[in-house]
């Protein structure tokens, strides 16, 4: 992996598994990755912009094209390609932050409340 120059904004640091996501996502400003279930709700509720990288066919694609649409994310299947977007997106930190205020107003952190009370009001 090449190295990043000592004084880049950027930090990258790799992750095995870990209990700690809820951490790193407070700590985050973006996600780079794929568009599972979990992931992609925990982002959401922690108002994060997507980098979307070859989502699996089937719900990690819908997930990524509900997130495409509703500006929330980029999507980079062009492995080549990917640093550059990532820069670009870097550069205007106007952009990240309406990705981040889109997440939060698609977000539904409660969802599992209002599911159990309407299923009580039944």
């Amino acid at each position: 992996m090449a190295e990043l120059p000592s004084d880049s904004p950027v930090q990258i640091k790799s992750i095995g598994f870990t209990n700690e996501m809820d951490s790193y996502m407070s700590a985050a400003d973006l996600v780079l990755g794929k568009t599972g279930g979990l992931t992609t709700s925990e982002a959401l509720a922690k108002g994060l912009g997507f980098i979307i990288v070859e989502p699996i066919p089937g719900q990690e694609q819908r997930n990524a094209d509900h997130l495409l649409e509703e500006g929330v994310a980029i999507k980079c299947n062009n492995w080549p390609v990917l640093a550059y977007k990532i820069d670009r997106l870097l550069d205007d930190p106007q952009r990240i932050a309406q990705m981040q205020f889109k997440a939060l107003n698609l977000a539904r952190p409660s969802a599992d409340h209002d599911i159990v009370e309407k299923l009580i009001c039944l």
